[in-house]
């Protein structure tokens, strides 16, 4: 009987400590740092932390089981990761530049992959649920640039003098569309 005293201790004193690591992490979020959050729980006196957590789960239900949510997933890997952007290029640093370049060509990867297999990707019912937490994860964490070093890049190398040259000729079919549209324009 003392065992299991001790073991049901353990256990609590376990749980205990990982829910105040989870609370911590949520706390330490760029999400419980935001404004927003901030002022709500002033006025309402709910801790960040219950209020970052109520509406990731509201945001996972909605993703489930709610009307729009293609709109809403690239409004989550659009809107912040622009404002971002534009914040990295007003700063003088440049480690954000290159991070958010890097979300950007990840994301565009990803997009155009998508639009290739999207009747495919409309099977799975936890799709869109499981594009918010990737694109979270890039924008958040080091995601993008893991994507990128791991996959993309060493992808791009290996094909960037056939890229370069397709893009060349692409380039010059441009112009010389271009040139003979506006040749085309001055007879007239």
């Amino acid at each position: 009987v003392s065992s299991r005293k001790t073991q049901k201790a353990n256990m609590s004193s376990r749980v205990e400590v990982m829910r105040s690591n989870a609370e911590q992490a949520i706390l330490d979020s760029p999400f419980a740092q935001h404004w927003i959050v901030g002022t709500v729980s002033e006025k309402t006196k709910v801790p960040k932390q219950y209020i970052v957590l109520g509406v990731a789960v509201f945001l996972f239900l909605y993703l489930l089981i709610g009307f729009g949510v293609q709109i809403l997933t690239n409004a989550i890997g659009f809107f912040y990761p622009m404002y971002a952007s534009f914040k990295a290029i007003e700063s003088v640093q440049k480690d954000d530049d290159v991070r958010w370049l890097t979300y950007w060509v990840v994301f565009a990867i990803f997009n155009l992959a998508e639009f290739f297999i999207d009747f495919v990707l409309s099977w799975f019912p936890y799709f869109f649920v499981f594009k918010v937490v990737l694109l979270l994860w890039m924008a958040h964490g080091s995601g993008s640039t893991y994507l990128y070093t791991s996959l993309f890049r060493p992808l791009f190398k290996r094909f960037e003098s056939s890229i370069d040259s397709m893009a060349d000729k692409a380039s010059e079919s441009v112009a010389s569309a271009a040139k003979a549209a506006k040749a085309a324009v001055k007879k007239e």
